[in-house]
């Protein structure tokens, strides 16, 4: 008895003198019988040490360190040879490159991934159907388990172990709000569900599906869940580069190059996908419940996406977690959540930390043991990191590079990729870019004085307060695509009953009013000298240069044909001798312009305004005019001979027809 208690005081008096503060838990019976031996001189001193890490890596006593990452993850998990791992190299991955799992889909008897499930619930089951796309799926997850639908019926077991949830995933691949309102009218109310959940939004914008046909799906839906007893949850998914995420290298090269979107840049639709959000959340009611995630990632460190939108276990794991935070305030007295686990992962995110917080779940990974695809896996149109970087390899990628300081004549720029780059400050003008991908760069403040643009695609250009006198942009691409609503069937005003309307052109620009009010500006020209610069469009069409802002840019002697122009700005713009022939333009504003000696022929102006403007001796012949604003205008030595000339809005000065 008496070597016991002095056993006991040595492990108290050694604990003591470790130079970390110790907490103990239960000490195994064996422990203290080796406490025994040691001091009793039957076992040697390695054999006693060796007990004593038995009790630091089981978790028994855990060292409060300096380390926040140690002392975070001491409080969960036990391991403490994967925490010293986690936390000597989580900062070290945070850039690190993800390559999804190789691994075989297992469908149902129902046509499902997943386990099989029994048509009829049993008794007292809340039944849950989670519909979306492939990132619903989860098919390059690294198990049936790690899934969205996987990860969070895991997550509600262990919080609400009592409680008979089943979680069904019912994702199909490319699928669009179109088809998943098809499957849930025609086949999972079949399956009794008390809740659907939807996962949309991504599938939808790459298809560029119509606004109002998205707003539809949705709204059946949830007509769909009223009419058969059960409720619905829409999320709106998040996408690389739509959100506020601190992106890795990979991610932020696949946002700035995927070329989903009708095959455009997808980023470039970005303005739309938050005009849908807000399309989304107006459809709130008792049994339909919406969400924006577009943010669910912005706290999470490290890769989450492999390419524009499909994403790994660390993904699947918050989103999941995301899905449970809603349940848990919809379903107050139902499901219980606590974001502990959300705290670490996105902190500390790390293959080691998933493998941890998945085994708390009762989910057995081994990331060592699971197999990645092949290279050429990856689809080009969800981004070309991987491309660029067999061609390039990571440090050749010019993609969002800073090149400001950079001695561009030193470069070959032949074919490479400058998407996103910035080049502010250069002197161009010798820098020949005929063949170098130039999308969504920074030329502001540049000098590109003669350049020749002609053919190129300068969609989502910073040009402002550049030197652009006498450049080139015929049969530029300045605009990325935009929706034109059917008249017929998503466009229903009261004004197209009206009598004055004489065209159907014009029914056609007011159903576009809604997407130019709500769009955001996508090629920068203010305070940028454009003198003698040339906008033509191709001979075969009317090119576009919308949503285009030249406040207060010198456009002096510019010459624009055959262009179409709409939700652009051109306020306190100087348009001295400028030229526009055979265009269109509608909800476009020259507020404070000044104009002279200016000819306009055979052109359309709808919804433009020139309150303010100062337009002096100019020529508007063979042009229709239509629902444009004159307030204040100086339309001094004005010659105004027009085909169509009506329900415009005057009240201007120095002509007669402010008289009208």
């Amino acid at each position: 008895m008496k070597g016991l208690v002095f056993s006991v005081m040595i492990i108290g008096f050694v604990l003591l003198f470790i130079p970390m503060n110790v907490f103990a838990d239960e000490i195994p019976q064996w422990i203290k019988i080796n406490a025994e031996w040691w001091v009793n001189g039957l076992i040697d001193d390695d054999t006693f040490v060796e007990g004593i890490e038995y009790l630091i890596e089981n978790g028994v006593i855990y060292i409060k360190s300096n380390s926040d990452c140690q002392n975070d993850l001491n409080k969960l998990f036990t391991n403490t040879k994967k925490i010293e791992k986690i936390c000597n190299n989580f900062e070290s991955i945070k850039n690190s490159e993800l390559i999804p799992f190789k691994k075989e889909l297992n469908f149902n008897s129902h046509g499902f991934y997943g386990e099989d499930f029994s048509k009829k619930k049993i008794q007292d089951e809340f039944r849950i159907i989670m519909v979306g796309d492939s990132i619903m799926i989860g098919g390059e997850s690294s198990s049936d388990q790690t899934t969205i639908p996987g990860i969070l019926q895991k997550m509600i077991n262990h919080n609400n172990p009592e409680l008979k949830i089943e979680v069904i995933n019912a994702g199909i691949s490319g699928s669009t709000s179109e088809v998943e309102l098809e499957i849930i009218k025609n086949k999972l109310i079949k399956y009794e569900p008390n809740l659907i959940i939807v996962y949309d939004g991504w599938n939808d914008l790459k298809a560029n599906t119509e606004y109002g046909i998205i707003e539809k799906n949705w709204k059946k839906m949830c007509e769909v869940g009223q009419e058969n007893n059960f409720d619905v949850m829409i999320f709106l998914q998040p996408i690389a580069g739509f959100g506020d995420k601190n992106l890795t290298e990979q991610e932020r090269i696949n946002a700035l190059t995927g070329i989903s979107h009708a095959e455009y840049q997808l980023i470039f639709v970005k303005s739309f996908y938050e005009y849908l959000s807000k399309k989304l959340l107006l459809l709130e009611t008792q049994n339909c419940h919406v969400f924006d995630t577009r943010d669910v990632f912005d706290n999470v460190s490290g890769p989450v996406y492999w390419d524009q939108g499909h994403m790994s276990d660390t993904g699947n794991f918050v989103s999941a977690d995301r899905f449970l935070k809603e349940l848990s305030k919809n379903y107050e007295n139902m499901f219980n959540y606590d974001d502990k686990f959300l705290k670490i992962i996105s902190k500390y995110n790390h293959p080691l930390t998933k493998e941890l917080l998945f085994f708390e779940l009762g989910i057995n990974v081994d990331y060592s043991k699971i197999p990645f695809v092949d290279k050429n896996y990856f689809d080009k149109n969800f981004g070309k990191y991987s491309d660029l970087k067999d061609e390039f390899g990571i440090e050749g990628i010019l993609v969002g590079k800073d090149l400001r300081k950079v001695d561009l004549e030193n470069i070959n720029l032949d074919g490479k990729d400058l998407t996103g780059a910035n080049l502010s400050g250069q002197d161009l003008r010798d820098i020949n870019l005929t063949n170098t991908i130039i999308r969504d760069t920074d030329l502001s403040h540049t000098n590109l004085e003669g350049k020749k643009f002609s053919g190129m695609d300068l969609r989502g250009i910073d040009f402002s307060y550049a030197n652009m006198k006498n450049v080139d942009f015929i049969d530029a691409k300045f605009t990325k695509i935009f929706q034109v609503p059917e008249v017929s069937n998503y466009c229903t005003y009261d004004i197209m009953e009206s009598a004055d309307i004489k065209s159907a052109t014009a029914l056609e620009y007011i159903c576009l009013k809604e997407i130019m009010t709500n769009d955001s500006i996508f090629v920068d020209f203010t305070n940028a000298d454009l003198t003698n610069a040339e906008f033509t469009g191709s001979r075969d069409f009317v090119s576009s240069l919308n949503f285009a802002d030249f406040t207060n840019a010198d456009l002096t002697n510019v010459e624009i044909n055959n262009m179409g122009i709409g939700g652009s700005i051109f306020n306190n713009a100087i348009l001295k001798q400028v030229k526009i022939n055979s265009s269109v333009l509608y909800y476009t504003d020259f507020i404070n312009a000044k104009m002279k000696n200016f000819e306009i022929t055979d052109s359309w102006f709808q919804s433009v305004s020139f309150k303010n403007a100062n337009m002096v001796d100019g020529i508007m012949n063979q042009s229709t005019i239509i629902y444009t604003n004159f307030t204040n205008a100086n339309l001094s030595g004005m010659n105004i001979s027009s085909e169509e000339f009506f329900n415009n809005i005057y009240n201007c000065k120095n002509h007669f027809i402010c008289e009208k």
